[in-house]
């Protein structure tokens, strides 16, 4: 759609969790999750991501929806494994507005999100990632959303650029798009609590 109403301009993408300096790689937009470090970069939140908790309706029939975070460890559950330093990533609660963790028993744990989730929608057991990841399959009713009252605020979303392009006119329709694209996916499913 983007290069349909501007086909005048081109669009080079790369997916990464690497830091880069955008300013000596030549990018002129980046997205980014979770906290910024200091930085001389205009940023701008465009999506709040919570923690959410979701199995495969099939998964759910056949083990039941769990009531609280402690029933986790009763269920299969796929786990994220942070990629450089090769930890699970703890599974991110709230209860009366106080955050907690808790590292549910796993059978599986890796590093890539894409891979978790596609085993969850066939059955394989509960995941638990950011809003932005899990929107598509809940949506379509592949994952349902599972301990709704515990869901935990996430990292935002945030599209950042450098100072020198805030007025250039072909950043401003990006960042615009961007942030459209965003606001109709969180308006496709709206999360509990």
């Amino acid at each position: 759609r983007f290069l349909a109403a501007y086909p005048e301009l081109s669009v080079r993408l790369t997916a990464s969790d690497r830091l880069i300096d955008m300013v000596d790689e030549g990018v002129d937009v980046m997205l980014r999750i979770g906290e910024l470090a200091d930085s001389a970069l205009v940023s701008r939140s465009i999506f709040s991501n919570r923690y959410i908790c979701a199995a495969a309706p099939s998964f759910i029939a056949r083990h039941g929806r769990p009531q609280h975070p402690d029933d986790l460890d009763r269920l299969p559950c796929l786990n994220f494994v942070y990629p450089k330093a090769r930890q699970i990533r703890p599974w991110a609660f709230q209860q009366d507005g106080r955050p907690f963790t808790a590292t549910p028993r796993g059978v599986v744990a890796m590093d890539h999100v894409d891979s978790l989730i596609a085993m969850a929608v066939q059955g394989g057991g509960v995941v638990q990632h950011l809003t932005v990841s899990l929107i598509a399959p809940l949506h379509s009713g592949a994952l349902v959303a599972l301990l709704e009252p515990w869901q935990a605020a996430g990292p935002d979303v945030a599209v950042l650029y450098p100072q020198r392009h805030q007025r250039a006119a072909k950043i401003k329709v990006f960042v615009d798009f961007v942030e459209d694209l965003f606001r109709n996916a969180a308006a496709s499913w709206r999360p509990s609590a």
